[in-house]
């Protein structure tokens, strides 16, 4: 008979109640969730608290503490991580039951994320691997901003995607655009890196060529467009904040 395995999923929030709801929703089959929360102001901790999840309050140094910290709460063998915008799907629990209920020797799995866009899916950045369900025990994040997980032991990849709203309107993009990139030449400052003209005026160009026109991000129609000339403006935005910081610290 098959082994029933229990997960643990950690999910992180900052004043996330537009997109939490949905989030717990999607994961009230695992058998825990903890939630970290950066001291939300909005009705985050009540949603999370609806959905019998296990809330930390803990104020953001960077996302791997962050993500370290929720690790050290979880109690199960399996961790599945998610942000506050993302969902599972019914096709991925699924699959998800279906291969920790036998033996397996993978330490942790890759899952494709379905990016979603102003309701459009973005073709372009499909199937954009995220390694999410991990044995706890053998995985710590490393990186402040864009972190990774550092997993001991054999990774696999399962079929079915994590959808994930990214963002709703032009206004999340541009704050959220705000906060990271800041966050992001932090940390390159902080690696000794520094800003050159030709890394603010070529970067942002490479970028969105590299998305548009070589992984042909022009299939995803207007809202691809918009996505992929702010991801050049992102990369614009964190090379002009290195420089400026570099600038303030000499």
């Amino acid at each position: 008979m098959p082994n029933k395995v229990k997960i643990s999923s950690l999910v992180l929030t900052h004043n996330s109640e537009a997109t939490l709801e949905e989030c717990l929703e999607s994961l009230q089959w695992v058998d825990e969730i903890v939630l970290i929360d950066d001291i939300s102001t909005d009705k985050t901790q009540e949603i999370a608290t609806k959905y019998n999840a296990r809330v930390w309050i803990r104020k953001l140094d960077d996302f791997s503490s962050q993500r370290n910290f929720g690790l050290e709460k979880c109690t199960n063998e399996w961790a599945l991580v998610l942000d506050s915008d993302e969902r599972i799907s019914v096709e991925l629990k699924k699959e998800i039951e279906f291969i920790l209920s036998r033996p397996c020797i993978e330490s942790g799995f890759q899952i494709p994320r379905k990016n979603l866009f102003m309701r459009t899916w973005i073709r372009s950045i499909y199937p954009d691997y995220c390694l999410r369900l991990f044995r706890r025990a053998e995985g710590r994040y490393q990186g402040a901003v864009h972190e990774s997980l550092d997993i001991n032991g054999v990774i696999g990849k399962l079929k079915n995607p994590i959808l994930h709203v990214s963002y709703r309107n032009i206004e999340e993009i541009l704050q959220k655009t705000n906060h990271y990139t800041t966050l992001s030449a932090q940390e390159l400052y902080n690696k000794g890196k520094k800003a050159s003209f030709l890394d603010i005026i070529l970067r942002p160009i490479h970028t969105f060529v590299k998305i548009y026109f070589i992984k042909r991000g022009f299939l995803d129609g207007i809202p691809g467009l918009i996505l992929h000339i702010l991801s050049g403006y992102y990369t614009f935005i964190k090379y002009t904040k290195l420089y400026f910081l570099v600038k303030k610290n000499k």
